[in-house]
């Protein structure tokens, strides 16, 4: 494995964890306030099932969050990479090596 593939592994780990960490928080945030929209509207009842939206927010935020981390990453890798280029080969200096190899 070389550093390329080693920091392209650990780039979209962490792109994963941090996509996961954020869309948890942004689902437990958007399925609390539906939580609470639907108890302002039925004046303040609540039914045993609504505290599982929350927690279903949490999870599928977090699954979602964690694929689009990682994709996104990725994606931003294969750019920086395409933008870059390779560097130009010195043909002195791999005819040198060739040579060397051969003695």
């Amino acid at each position: 494995m070389s550093n390329n593939d080693s920091a392209r592994d650990a780039g979209t780990c962490l792109g994963g964890f941090l996509g996961m960490f954020l869309g948890a928080i942004l689902g437990f945030a958007i399925c609390t306030r539906i939580t609470f929209d639907k108890i302002a509207r039925n004046d303040g009842t609540v039914h045993p099932d609504q505290a599982l939206l929350p927690f279903l927010g949490v999870m599928a935020g977090g699954c979602i969050g964690a694929v689009a981390g990682a994709l996104l990453i990725r994606f931003l890798f294969a750019v920086y990479t395409f933008g870059r280029g390779t560097p130009p080969v010195d043909r002195r200096a791999a005819k040198n090596d060739k040579d060397s190899a051969g003695e």
